[in-house]
Order: C-alpha cells, then structure tokens, then sequence
C-alpha cells in the first residue's frame, strides 16, 4: 500500500493526470476486502488511509513546484464542477468565458474522437471488453476504472470550453483500450479459419 501510494503520487507529480490512477487503487482496494461493507472498507481502514495519505500529502509538493499547473487542472476541475450544480458561467483560468457546450456534446466528444482517428481499435476494445467482462470480471472493473474515470472528468466534468476540448486529451486511455484485444483477433481468426 505503500509503494501503491507513493507511484501514485509520482504520478500525480509527473502529469496532473496521473491522479486517475487512483480509480483502479480504489477497484482493488475494494474488491481486496469485499463483504467488509463500506465503512470498514474505506473510512477506518489503515491500508487505505496509508496509500490516500501518501497521495493527497504529496500535492503540497506537486503545486510547490509546479503551481501554475497544477492550478491549470485542479482550478479548472473545481469551477466546472460549480458549473454543473448552478454555479457561475464556466470561466477559463485566465479570466475568459468559454462557448458553453451541452452536456451530451461533452460527454461523446472524445468517443467521436476516437472513432474518427481509430475506428477499428475502438470496437476492438469494445468487443474485447465484452470478453473480458464475461469471463474475467475483476480484471475488467480495474481496467474500466481507470477508462471511464477519466473520460468522465476531462469530457462532461471539465470539459467547458474549446481551450480544454482537445483531441489529444484522450491519449493516457489509448493504451488501456489495447489490453485483451489480442483475444478479439484470435477468436476472429479461428472463425475464418
């Protein structure tokens, strides 16, 4: 748990993003002390206070030497949150106001990204997390955490404006949409075969 939080916080250290490696910590976190039920498994669990204490100390760190990014991400997460329950207009780190996207127009962007660029990986991944979900649930919790997570915050979270709708934003879930399609390929070729 210690060494969990401590690349966890490197990553953090590296890139803003590398917060959402958080989510699959969380997955197998969870499904370690299954049927402990919620309180015991997050709020008075040592393990799980180890790991988050390592990560959220090492934000001090992070905005110390590096303040402009870190209040580049984090700023903007927090004003398009307020956004999303009624807050003010989002407004861009610099003062300005953005075009206001809808919410389904934040939420399937960068699936239209990626079916534009990469059609082919897409429904590969698809199909190969359909596999996955059927015969290796765990595996697929802990991958998808990581997936949906963060495209949930940079899409429909702190997506806003057009500054933060970029293709490129999707690259960190790119290689996660690799794992397993190796499966998907072999079962099509031993049914051409």
């Amino acid at each position: 748990y210690v060494w969990i939080g401590i690349t966890s916080a490197l990553a953090l250290g590296v890139h803003a993003v590398g917060i959402f490696i958080y989510f699959p910590f969380l997955v197998v976190h969870w499904m370690k002390n299954k049927g402990k039920g919620l309180v015991k498994i997050f709020f008075v669990n040592k393990y799980f206070w180890t790991t988050s204490g390592i990560v959220f100390a090492s934000f001090p760190v992070w905005y110390a030497l590096n303040p402009y990014g870190f209040l580049n991400y984090f700023g903007r997460a927090f004003v398009s949150i307020g956004a999303l329950f009624g807050g003010t207009p989002e407004v861009d780190v610099a003062g300005t106001v953005g075009a206001q996207f809808s919410f389904f127009e934040k939420f399937s962007f960068y699936g239209k990204v990626l079916w534009e660029y990469e059609p082919v990986l897409l429904i590969i991944a698809l199909l190969s997390f359909v596999l996955l979900f059927t015969r290796r649930r765990e595996i697929f919790y802990i991958l998808t955490s990581f997936i949906v997570g963060y495209y949930l915050i940079i899409g429909p979270i702190i997506g806003g404006n057009g500054l933060r709708f970029e293709p490129r934003f999707i690259l960190p879930a790119v290689p996660f949409l690799h794992v397993r399609r190796d499966r998907v390929r072999r079962a099509a070729r031993s049914h051409t075969r």
